[in-house]
């Protein structure tokens, strides 16, 4: 129970996050995606019930502040959830290089997923330009060490998901 009232917790300030750093963005063409870098923490270090419900409900939330395909931030989430969870026994997430890349990756995944679903449903979508799509992705990397450390030390943290078996 402590360990869900913690995520709650972290989802609730991830929105929050999320909120203040896609303002922040928009003036400068960067679409940072808060939610995508928590929800890939949490996919690190949490067992798959609470990624895939973090992921899912993460896409949801940002599908509620879209004009258009209401789920596809859920379905886009939740294939990235997906993707984290095959890679999650290949990588070392102790070290800030594996999780930038990791971000990094998803991230640029995650664009191309949702812009292909908006072609696929909707015949067309709204491209920011690859300036856009490269700078979102690393600055998002680069956010990432930041967000595994704090998710790392937290203390509704299972012990056993802290270090990778």
């Amino acid at each position: 129970m402590r360990n869900f009232i913690i995520l709650i917790i972290v989802f609730l300030v991830s929105t929050v996050a999320h909120w203040a750093l896609v303002t922040a963005g928009a003036g400068f063409n960067i679409g940072v995606n808060f939610m995508l870098v928590a929800g890939v923490a949490v996919c690190s270090f949490y067992e798959g019930w609470a990624g895939y419900t973090f992921m899912f409900f993460g896409g949801l939330f940002l599908d509620f502040f879209g004009v258009n395909m209401f789920g596809a931030y859920a379905f886009t989430f939740t294939l990235c959830c997906a993707a984290v969870y095959a890679v999650k026994k290949s990588l070392d997430f102790e070290s800030p290089l594996p999780q930038a890349v990791l971000v990094l990756c998803v991230t640029l995944v995650s664009v191309l997923v949702y812009n292909l679903t908006g072609i696929i449903f909707l015949k067309g979508t709204s491209w920011h330009g690859l300036e856009s799509f490269i700078l979102s992705a690393v600055f998002n990397a680069l956010l990432a060490p930041f967000v595994f450390y704090i998710l790392k030390t937290l203390p509704g943290m299972p012990a056993e998901n802290k270090l990778q078996k």
